[in-house]
């Protein structure tokens, strides 16, 4: 009985052992690995480094662009810088009263409301379609209490500066009328932007970025040839190049010798001067870094630009997609890894940036005022 049964018992053991061996032999067995399915390895980085994207290289008409100051100009552009600030008259009174100032609403009320022509211009301005205001707007203390007091101020003081209009052709209306559209639009960006970043000088950048544009406003009325380059240029460095190669001046030269002939602050001259620093890459290697204030100018004036060359985008596109793409906001992107700049460069990326520039663009029926100019 004993042996019958350690037989029995033999057998089970050995069947056992068999019935496992190849179980053992596939779990110890090494797994191939899997190759990844060719849908997504496209989607995998090789390198670590290649999960930021590689910087773009200098556009080739930027590298090699040189911005002029008012000392590199000779006795002939010295003439013709002359001959352009002539064209434009000295201001209305009103205009050194309203600069350099903060005012409180009543105040200004007050001010503006001295001068009866600029008082009517400010009226005009603001019933204009530009604003598209439902219901006409009679009076200059209703007009200010709907723009702010720094729009306002800005609106005012560009109603003060005199253009001598006479024999214009069509082109130079419509090329003014543009740049006119989008100094204003620039101010009251510009004052967006800085007053979320809680500056101090809130109200003089605004009216820099206003006072950027008079030296294509200047250009523009000095002949139709040069208001038909500037209704076809559609960036701003395609635009100093080709002003520069035509008559050795820029925009900045113009614009900052008009302002310090009218006597305003010299650190409103300054920003006015220093408006296209960032058309010029190399600005780090001469140790002379551009003012937050001339970054956020320059920033808003370019997205006035882009805002009016494409009207039915949307904001959200515009601040992404084209502004990155733009060669002259190169330099500007450049500048995301400087501390000095975080703040703004932060704010950049909040979803209520967005939200605030949309707002400002949709008080402002820009697209409206340029197609009927």
């Amino acid at each position: 009985m004993n042996a019958l049964f350690f037989v029995v018992f033999f057998v089970i053991i050995v069947f056992l052992w068999r019935a496992l061996s190849p179980n053992k032999n596939k779990l110890t067995k090494p797994v191939p690995k899997r190759k990844p399915s060719s849908t997504i390895t496209h989607l995998l980085p090789d390198s670590p480094d290649q999960i930021e994207p590689l910087p773009r290289p200098v556009p080739e008409l930027l590298a090699s662009l040189v911005l002029r100051k008012e000392s590199d100009l000779n006795s002939a552009e010295q003439a013709h810088l002359t001959t352009l600030i002539g064209i434009i008259e000295q201001p209305a009174p009103l205009f050194s009263q309203l600069l350099g100032r903060t005012f409180e609403a009543k105040e200004l009320f007050d001010l503006i409301k001295s001068d009866a022509k600029t008082s009517a211009k400010v009226l005009a301005s603001v019933n204009s379609s530009r604003y598209g205001l439902r219901h006409e707007i009679s009076n200059i203390n209703h007009a200010i209490n709907y723009l702010g007091v720094v729009v306002a101020t800005n609106i005012a003081l560009s109603m003060c500066i005199e253009f001598n209009y006479k024999g214009w052709g069509s082109a130079q209306r419509l090329a003014y009328s543009k740049a006119s559209v989008r100094g204003q639009l620039a101010s009251e960006l510009t004052f967006f932007v800085a007053q979320q970043l809680r500056l101090e000088e809130v109200a003089e950048l605004s009216t820099a970025s206003l006072f950027s544009y008079l030296g294509d406003q200047a250009l523009i009325a000095s002949n139709e040839q040069a208001a038909r380059q500037y209704l076809k240029h559609k960036n701003l460095l395609t635009h100093v190049v080709r002003t520069q190669k035509k008559c050795g001046l820029n925009g900045a030269i113009i614009a900052s010798n008009l302002v310090r002939e009218w006597g305003v602050p010299a650190s409103l001259v300054s920003h006015v001067e220093g408006h296209l620093t960032l058309l010029n890459t190399s600005f780090e290697s001469a140790g002379n870094p551009p003012t937050l204030g001339n970054v956020i100018c320059y920033l808003c004036c370019r997205i006035a630009d882009v805002v009016l060359d494409n009207p039915d985008k949307p904001v959200a596109d515009i601040l992404s997609v084209d502004m990155m793409k733009r060669d002259d906001l190169y330099a500007f992107y450049q500048l995301k890894t400087d501390d000095k700049y975080l703040e703004l460069f932060e704010l950049l990326d909040k979803a209520s940036f967005v939200k605030g520039i949309a707002g400002v663009i949709k008080k402002n029926n820009t697209n409206d005022v340029v197609s009927s100019s």
